[in-house]
């Protein structure tokens, strides 16, 4: 049985695969600066967005207030004997 691709038809394709392949990624590592400045700008935003700002009760349980900055307990360096 006769193969309906010959040798040399595969090898052109990969030869027009490899250059497509080489050409993108050339392309891409040229272009990568501009592409990840916005990449990495659009998940700061998104992540402070939704990630940040849905969590303030994490913020607001570990975060000491003011009114209750006082010493709770008495150690050495604030007890008052």
């Amino acid at each position: 049985m006769r193969m309906l691709v010959s040798g040399r038809r595969v090898k052109k394709w990969q030869l027009i695969i490899q250059l497509f392949a080489t050409c993108f990624i050339a392309s891409l590592m040229f272009f990568w600066e501009p592409i990840d400045n916005h990449i990495v700008s659009h998940m700061k935003s998104y992540s402070y967005r939704y990630l940040i700002n849905s969590y303030d009760f994490v913020n607001d349980t570990l975060s000491l207030k003011h009114t209750s900055a006082g010493p709770r307990y008495q150690y050495l360096i604030n007890h008052k004997e």
